[in-house]
C-alpha cells in the first residue's frame, strides 16, 4: 500500500488467529499515455473515456511524459483528488481517486 496507494482492495476471508486468508483485488484502471504523447498524439478523449468507465470504487492511474496539470483541473472539477510522482526524466504517474 505504501508503494501503490489505493491500488488494491483487501477483504479478510479468515482473520486468525491461526489461519489468515485475504482476498486482494486491484482497484486500479491504468492508462499509459506515453506512447501516444511521444508520437505527437492527443490522448485526452481516450483518457476521458477510460475515466467514464471507472467503477465507483476504482481509481485511475495515468502514465504521461509530463505532469498533466490541465487534466488535474478537469478531473478535480469532477470530484477527484490526485497524487503525482515523477518516475524519471520522461515519465510521470498520477493516481486519481474520487472524493
Amino acid at each position: 500500500d505504501a508503494q501503490w496507494p489505493d491500488h488494491y482492495r483487501w477483504e479478510y476471508v479468515e482473520s486468525g488467529p491461526e489461519l489468515w486468508v485475504v482476498d486482494i483485488t486491484s482497484r486500479a484502471r491504468v492508462f499509459d499515455a506515453r506512447p501516444i504523447l511521444r508520437e505527437g498524439g492527443e490522448p485526452f478523449s481516450a483518457i476521458m473515456e477510460t475515466v467514464a468507465q471507472l467503477g465507483e470504487d476504482e481509481i485511475f492511474v495515468l502514465y504521461a511524459t509530463f505532469d498533466p496539470v490541465p487534466l488535474q483541473g478537469v478531473l478535480g472539477e469532477q470530484g477527484f483528488r490526485w497524487v503525482v510522482d515523477q518516475i524519471d526524466d520522461e515519465s510521470w504517474r498520477v493516481i486519481f481517486v474520487r472524493g
